[in-house]
């Protein structure tokens, strides 16, 4: 279903001391999701002023899938950074669960696959875990699973410069309302390409003659 969103009620929630700003965006981010139906809503201009108004160093958009022998790994869709930080989307992710593997990633995915936030300082990590925290400049991380049809799909991260931060209340609420909106968006996504999948196989089954499909270049693309 679609957004239910009243500004009124949402912006008196809001994290920091910008809840007008923060309001602003967040309807323009759902504005995004209604209108583009995919995670190009969460353009870099839009997490820039997220960014902004939360003092973010980081927002990124991470996505779960099943690796064959490696358990749940993880792809980076989407990755907003101040200037000077690595790209995660370009970086290869350990694998969450994988028997043997690193406990704390394995304790992570097991929370996120119950819907809990899981947040903490790279300065707290050790091994592996702290060395790839290390090497992409996260410090103070909060990451809000996105949960689609009451599964773990992915989740919505941010990162702040500053090690003594506190997380309040209120600034997790407003990351968890935004992985509420991807969670829709996917959510429309999927049932949009079934919805045509599913149409397409039916012209296909039921043409008497041939059926030529072809690109927007008109490149045939299946006959």
């Amino acid at each position: 279903g679609g957004c239910v969103y009243d500004p009124a009620i949402w912006g008196r929630r809001m994290a920091g001391g910008q809840p007008e700003k923060l309001a602003d965006v967040f309807t323009e981010i759902i504005s995004a999701a209604n209108g583009k139906g995919d995670l190009s809503c969460l353009s870099p201009e839009l997490l820039r002023r997220l960014a902004q108004v939360c003092d973010l160093q980081r927002i990124s958009l991470f996505q779960v899938h099943e690796a064959p022998g490696m358990g749940i790994s993880s792809t980076c869709r989407v990755d907003w950074t101040v200037p000077g930080l690595p790209s995660m989307v370009r970086g290869t992710h350990p694998p969450l669960t994988v028997a043997g593997g690193d406990e704390v990633l394995q304790d992570w995915a097991g929370r996120r696959r119950r819907g809990e936030i899981v947040l903490g300082l790279t300065r707290d990590l050790n091994g592996y875990v702290r060395a790839f925290f290390e090497h992409h400049g996260i410090v103070n991380f909060l990451t809000v699973p996105v949960m689609v049809h009451g599964r773990w799909w992915g989740h919505f991260w941010v990162d702040a410069a500053d090690a003594d931060r506190v997380w309040t209340p209120a600034e997790q609420m407003t990351f968890h309302s935004i992985a509420e909106v991807v969670a829709g968006t996917v959510s429309r996504s999927d049932a949009e390409r079934t919805v045509s999948e599913a149409s397409r196989q039916v012209m296909l089954d039921t043409a008497i003659d041939a059926v030529v499909i072809a690109d927007e270049a008109g490149a045939i693309i299946e006959f």
